[in-house]
């Protein structure tokens, strides 16, 4: 029997101030054609799917959107619709770097059972969004993307976390979870406050698509071991000294994203 494993991605949730909690700023990097950033898996697997009836070769990924976002019945939320649609379409463009090996498409009649990500609503513990990715046999099996109720306030936010999300997904790491590629250009450094869930301006580059593509075809080049990336990134996380992680503070991992939480039970969630 193949061996069955879950694992949490999501995208890092922030205090109301987003001007304290950029790690550096969006550079010229991102279009690019090579690089180490943003971080991939070397072990997470990859999707698996027929090829795409346009004869690109590329894997076919449906993408399903369940109930939960159901405004009537059989009625999808809209913006989340909208959200995936961008997404996907953003995903299969061709970049400065060409195509991802994947050609991203929203089944909804497909059914869920045969999804391989599914987009649900849900509570994400100190997140706005995560990725829940199953892993059978190191493979990719299917994902499960979790977005809080509040990502539906703005489009172009969720446009923007859809996005995000489905990167990891697609063999990409958190970029601000990673040494030396904290504040790339690329929208795997995306970060929203919790009490908003209305992301930075993060967008999906060239070099996004360049490291998917590196993942698919030469994943023992990527630096992230997707097991032990948890344990391994507590020696990076230094609190903040701007107020908001005191002395009485301790930072932890929550879904593989760094948050830095008071004791009390009432504080909000901020970027180490």
């Amino acid at each position: 029997m193949s061996e069955t494993s879950t694992q949490r991605l999501s995208v890092i949730a922030m205090t109301f101030s987003l001007s304290l909690l950029i790690i550096g700023t969006p550079s010229a990097w991102g279009q690019h054609c090579t690089g180490y950033c943003p971080p991939c898996y070397y072990n997470g697997g990859t999707l698996q799917g027929p090829p795409a009836q346009d004869g690109s070769g590329r894997r076919t990924i449906d993408i399903f959107i369940n109930s939960s976002w159901d405004v009537s019945p059989g009625v999808t939320n809209s913006v989340i619709y909208n959200a995936v649609q961008a997404a996907r379409a953003a995903w299969n463009a061709t970049s400065a770097c060409g195509t991802t090996g994947y050609y991203l498409a929203l089944n909804q009649a497909g059914g869920e059972s045969n999804a391989d990500i599914v987009v649900a609503k849900g509570n994400v513990a100190g997140g706005c969004a995560e990725n829940i990715l199953t892993l059978v046999g190191g493979q990719n099996s299917k994902d499960t993307i979790t977005l809080r109720a509040s990502v539906a306030n703005d489009q172009a936010s969720a446009n923007r976390v859809l996005t995000h999300e489905i990167g990891h997904s697609l063999g990409l790491a958190n970029s601000v979870s990673t040494a030396g590629c904290s504040g790339f250009n690329s929208i795997m450094s995306l970060a929203a406050p919790l009490t908003t869930c209305v992301s930075d301006s993060y967008s999906l580059t060239a070099t996004d698509v360049y490291r998917s593509n590196v993942n698919l075809n030469s994943p023992s080049s990527c630096q992230i071991n997707i097991n032990t990336q948890q344990a391994n990134l507590k020696s990076l996380l230094l609190p903040r000294h701007d107020g908001s992680c005191k002395a009485e503070s301790r930072c932890i991992l929550s879904s593989l994203d760094m948050c830095c939480m008071t004791l009390r039970l009432r504080s909000s969630f901020a970027l180490c």
